[in-house]
């Protein structure tokens, strides 16, 4: 009986007992702030492993040099041989071979080079070479220097004449080996100019080397 009386109370205040009204504020805006992430801390158990693994090196014991109770050795080192010490040596020179120079042309072949020469002995004295080189001849000179010293030679001269046989120009074609022969030659050709008159069949032009010779048994 008073068992069913203290539930029938309980019943009674809970169903009249004032319902409290819940009050929701605006919610505010969460804010989020991201931080970098720490790395991940290893433990004693996750060390332990790795030191496990890697075995320490046991430090070399280095030996200890002993101490030498006699002083060291010093060995004195040879002077150096300054460059002026050294001998010179003289290589002697390679022998000379001796080259034979080659002879002087002789005056037969001198005279068979110019085309001149062979055509006025072909033709003779009386053709138009022949009377050029007799001009030349008439007005040639031995130098007295050049036969006191002995010289003598055949200069080769060449020239070209016009029409009327006068020298356009001259120059010394082959050398006598004398310089005196040589300027007594072009002389020569000066001296003598005009020459004999071109032939008609002949062209308005004409250059002739001729040879000049000096020996000592000419006059």
């Amino acid at each position: 009986m008073t068992g069913a009386v203290y539930v029938a109370a309980l019943i009674a205040f809970l169903l009249y007992r004032p319902t409290a009204i819940a009050v929701i504020s605006p919610a505010r805006p969460l804010v989020v702030t991201l931080l970098p992430l720490a790395p991940p801390s290893v433990t004693a158990r996750e060390r332990e492993p790795l030191s496990r693994a890697m075995p320490q090196k046991k430090a070399q014991s280095q030996p200890v040099a002993k101490a030498s109770a006699s002083p060291p050795m010093v060995r004195s080192l040879p002077a150096p041989v300054s460059p002026a010490a050294a001998p010179t040596v003289f290589l002697p020179a390679p022998p000379i071979a001796d080259t034979p120079l080659a002879p002087p042309p002789s005056l037969a072949q001198a005279r068979a080079e110019p085309p001149i020469f062979r055509e006025a002995a072909e033709n003779g004295k009386d053709s138009w070479e022949g009377r050029v080189l007799a001009r030349l001849q008439r007005f040639k000179r031995y130098p007295s220097t050049a036969r006191g010293r002995r010289e003598q030679g055949v200069v080769m001269i060449c020239f070209r004449l016009d029409r009327q046989g006068r020298a356009l120009s001259s120059s010394i074609a082959r050398s006598s080996g004398s310089a005196i022969l040589d300027a007594e030659a072009l002389a020569t050709l000066a001296r003598a100019d005009p020459l004999p008159p071109i032939p008609a069949n002949r062209p308005d032009e004409i250059e002739l080397v001729v040879p000049i010779e000096f020996t000592l048994h000419s006059r």
